[in-house]
């Protein structure tokens, strides 16, 4: 008893000495988080331990009261845990420590229980949506702390539209109560979906620190790791790996792969292969290019250096080359588990080809064989706009309005945004009236009459031209100025307009004004 006396006695003079601002928060915070902990790692010891300090400290803080309402209830003390939420509805009975306790007592009930196992049985048969629902129905609004909560904000994490929010509530709990592996081993797993690796990698390196979750984060980090293509950099997350965890099964793996990666990395054909398919991963075209060149020449039946090359010309707009080396490796290995990303870029690779070389044959003058090529690449991909308009364009070289029209229109059909059919379009009703031209151009959107401004304004212009004319051959010199001035600042900078200004600016008398557009102009 009186060593019981004097430890009281210890805490109450450390309290009184110690800043009470800081100290005392500090102090509660650090039990209420020995408190979590204890409660995720099933520690009871370490509850009923820091429970009853701070029921010494702060007897009737909510969080206090909440959380020995919960260990009454984990003892199936179902009365003592209704005094202690009855004492809460007192203390608090706005708080979330309330409302999440009396969720968490509606969970002990009959008909509780039953609710919960609806939410996960549909939870389970796939259905988030309706579980997540059911879920919010039973807590109304305030999930229970511990297991429950982790539960809940998993299943909201498999409703896509929602998984950025609930993996950072899950995070929001694993820094609240540290130490929950099964928590810890969600996160990582969905930090890892949602492609947030280093993220995923903190996680699984808290999660290493306990002996409970230490096998399992070993077994997730060498599963991220293990099939990475051989470079400096798989190395590195092998040597990562080897430096957190020392022993098991993926270990002995990890450190057999690491001595086999160095051994092939010391050869610089390998390296050169290696670094290329990395590089090409990346997106780095311009490393990965040379690289697999010379992995190429060292063995030129390595199909998937030539499928990696054929990728990166690919991604360096280099279509030729491309198509090139993916159909070697195709040949080579018609069976490869690259396959199919091999035959789609060989088809986007091949449609591209073939448009370019029918606009350069446009522009030798040759539209026979511009006509072969957009129809071929017609043929390799119905479903893209350019082949037809590039069509469009035969038709336009050959001066038959009729066809390129029909075209144009078509590829409108298939592509609204194609701004090089819109331009089509309004260049063949320019040529036969300005009027159709203009009635085109306003039955556009905003955007596609944005793409033909300049066509727009050289018709205003055109119009004015014919305005401010008819008014010179009448005599009415100031009335064709003020046309001309519209013109001119549609097309600022224009000899031409300017000079035609000046004349008009004479003949109205106002010479003063004449002779100074043409100073500037001379300037």
């Amino acid at each position: 008893m009186r060593k019981f006396t004097l430890n009281i006695f210890t805490l109450s003079l450390g309290l009184a000495v110690m800043p009470m601002v800081e100290a005392a928060p500090t102090a509660q915070q650090q039990l209420l988080e020995q408190v979590r902990l204890g409660e995720a790692t099933h520690r009871e010891d370490l509850v009923q331990q820091s429970l009853y300090r701070l029921e010494l400290i702060d007897p009737n803080n909510p969080d206090v009261v909440a959380a020995r309402f919960r260990s009454l209830l984990r003892q199936g003390d179902i009365d003592g845990a209704q005094k202690q939420l009855d004492r809460l509805s007192q203390l608090a009975p706005s708080s979330n420590a309330y409302k999440s306790s009396r969720t968490t007592m509606l969970l002990s009930t009959p008909d509780g229980r039953q609710a919960l196992q609806q939410a996960r049985l549909q939870a389970t048969t796939g259905h988030a949506e309706e579980a997540v629902a059911s879920y919010n129905k039973l807590f109304n609004g305030a999930p229970p702390e511990g297991d429950i909560a982790v539960e809940y904000w998993s299943t909201v994490a498999k409703i896509p539209a929602r998984r950025g929010e609930a993996i950072n509530q899950l995070k929001r709990i694993n820094a609240d109560a540290p130490g929950n592996t099964g928590l810890q081993n969600n996160l990582a797993l969905l930090l890892f979906s949602s492609d947030r690796r280093d993220e995923g990698f903190a996680v699984l390196e808290q999660m290493a620190k306990s002996n409970a979750g230490r096998e399992g984060a070993s077994k997730i980090w060498y599963g991220q790791i293990k099939d990475m293509p051989v470079s400096d950099a798989s190395v590195s997350a092998l040597k990562k790996y080897l430096s957190i965890f020392s022993d098991g099964d993926s270990v002995a793996a990890a450190q057999s792969q690491l001595a086999e990666q160095q051994k092939q990395l010391a050869d610089p054909a390998f390296r050169a292969r290696a670094q290329g398919l990395a590089a090409v991963d990346s997106g780095m075209a311009g490393k990965a290019i040379p690289e697999l060149q010379q992995a190429v020449r060292a063995n030129p039946k390595d199909s998937e250096a030539l499928g990696a090359l054929g990728q990166a010309y690919s991604q360096k707009g280099d279509r030729a080359n491309a198509v090139a080396n993916l159909e070697k490796a195709l040949a080579l290995d018609p069976h490869s588990s690259n396959n199919d990303k091999w035959n789609s870029l060989l088809k986007v690779n091949r449609y591209w080809l073939a448009i370019q070389q029918g606009d350069a044959a446009l522009k030798a003058n040759n539209p026979d064989r511009a006509e072969r090529l957009f129809q071929q690449a017609r043929n390799v991909d119905n479903t893209d706009s350019y082949a037809v308009l590039g069509l469009g364009d035969v038709a336009m070289a050959r001066k038959d309005y009729p066809a390129a029209e029909r075209y144009y229109q078509q590829t409108l059909r298939m592509d609204s945004g194609n701004t090089n059919a819109v331009r089509g379009l309004a260049n063949i009703y320019r040529q036969q009236s300005p009027e159709k031209a203009e009635a085109f151009i306003a039955s556009l959107s905003a955007s596609q009459r944005r793409s033909i401004d300049d066509i727009e304004r050289s018709l205003q212009n055109d119009r004015l031209a014919q305005q401010a004319e008819a008014l010179e051959n009448q005599g009415k010199w100031a009335q064709a100025a003020a046309l001309q001035r519209q013109r001119l600042a549609l097309d600022p900078g224009s000899v031409w307009i300017t000079y035609r200004l000046s004349q008009d600016l004479w003949q109205a008398g106002q010479r003063s004004q004449a002779d100074t557009l043409m100073r500037n102009l001379a300037q």
